[in-house]
């Protein structure tokens, strides 16, 4: 059986924020662990990174072929205690920072499946009761 282009697309995005780590020169290291369609753990193992494929819409129909646009939901988590010299709000930036210039970056597999690429917003999360793990969440919709 041959794979679906969705499920294609939500692979290789696994493997470029796999790319997000200090060994290739992003500071917050979310690409430590990549986690997809996962929901269970989130922020507890930072750094981490989760990729959620979300809502799936068909845009238009041309002939037999449809155009469909899906949302993933990108939820980036890093540790304070392994960032001591940047502030709270510094490693959320930097974060969001990290994941948007490696997925924005121009992909050739990425583009030969996908038609148009939108990132969309971006959602900082800081920690609660003074808890060590802050990140982001991230939206992006291919349209394939």
């Amino acid at each position: 059986m041959a794979t679906l282009v969705a499920t294609t697309i939500t692979d290789r995005l696994a493997v470029l924020a796999a790319g997000i780590t200090t060994a290739n020169g992003y500071t917050s290291n979310v690409g430590a662990t990549v986690n997809v369609a996962a929901l269970r753990g989130v922020a507890d193992n930072a750094p981490a990174i989760y990729i959620i494929p979300a809502r799936q819409r068909v845009e238009s129909v041309y002939t037999d072929a449809l155009m469909v646009s899906r949302t993933f939901e990108l939820k980036a988590f890093a540790d304070l205690r392994d960032h001591p010299s940047l502030s709270e709000h510094a490693l959320v930036d930097l974060v969001i920072w990290d994941v948007r210039r490696r997925l924005q970056s121009y992909d050739a597999t990425l583009m030969a499946l996908a038609d148009r690429i939108e990132h969309d917003d971006d959602q900082p999360g800081y920690s609660e009761d003074g808890g060590a793990i802050v990140g982001a969440a991230i939206t992006t919709t291919i349209t394939y």
